[in-house]
């Protein structure tokens, strides 16, 4: 089994509290980084520039941490503009690991105006970094038995996301790009601010897996082969030791990423025909 507990709930069960201690408390024995204490130590570093983004603990199912969610960072720039986990409220970040925000749009979903979708990957603000990493806005193709949806759209973002991270697992990069020994990714976090997206992955997955991709009513799931490809994708981290998150977040937060899908409605790339992701092992 895939790893996709911690910041969405895994399975079904109460909502996070108003006071995030109790949640804390609740989840840390299952939910907490597996990383022994000596990586910790050595992965923890403080960035040169940050940039911190905080907010309201009820705004958000998030990973539990030792220090009061309310009050600690959930995501902190490094200095070469990728996001990452929090290490404290302190300034001190996770070095293997990377926040990857994705959104998917499609104009008029569910009407017969729904001629185009698109989808927006933002990996951090990268302008002005020598890396070969650069945020991806891209179309979605136009096929005759899969019409644009805002769903599929999502779907579609989540999977370039996924796909990224896994790049940051395989060849490192997301903290020092331009050092031969930079760590690899250890951690990826998917944030995104779709429902259907995070409670599909952590609570319904598993289950249309084994029922042969059939949910409870019987009926085959919507959009099969974008699931069975992001399936795929995560049982590759699962083979890899590398843990993978998926982070809701409502709509205001996740504005850089809807950004992005915004200008994928006129972009040049598109899924499945052009590439997206940068060459592998050239430059980090």
């Amino acid at each position: 089994m895939f790893h996709t507990t911690g910041l969405a709930y895994a399975t079904p069960g109460p909502a996070p509290s108003e006071n995030p201690d109790d949640d804390e408390e609740r989840q840390r024995g299952t939910h907490k980084r597996k990383r022994a204490d000596d990586d910790d130590d050595h992965n923890r570093v403080r960035p040169v520039c940050i940039h911190v983004t905080r907010f309201a603990w009820s705004m958000c199912r998030l990973f539990p941490r030792a220090c009061n969610m309310s009050d600690a960072p959930h995501q902190v720039q490094g200095p070469w503009g990728f996001h990452h986990v929090p290490a404290g409220a302190d300034g001190e970040v996770f070095a293997d690991s990377i926040i990857i925000a994705v959104d998917g749009v499609c104009p008029g979903d569910g009407t017969d105006q729904a001629t185009k979708s698109s989808g927006g990957v933002y990996l951090g603000d990268l302008e002005g970094h020598a890396t070969k990493w650069r945020n991806i806005a891209f179309r979605l193709p136009d096929h005759p038995d899969y019409p644009h949806t805002n769903q599929r759209a999502e779907l579609a973002a989540a999977w370039v996301g996924v796909s990224c991270g896994m790049r940051f697992a395989t060849e490192g990069g997301q903290w020092d790009p331009k050092s031969a020994d930079s760590q690899w990714a250890k951690h990826v976090v998917i944030k995104s601010d779709s429902a259907y997206l995070v409670d599909s992955i952590t609570q319904h997955l598993p289950k249309w897996r084994s029922n042969g991709w059939l949910n409870s009513k019987g009926t085959l799931v919507a959009n099969k082969p974008i699931w069975q490809l992001l399936a795929g994708c995560l049982d590759e981290f699962d083979k890899k030791g590398v843990g993978i998150h998926f982070w809701h977040v409502p709509r205001e937060l996740n504005q850089e990423a809807n950004r992005l899908a915004q200008l994928g409605l006129k972009a040049t790339l598109v899924l499945g025909k052009d590439s997206l992701l940068p060459p592998a092992n050239k430059f980090r």
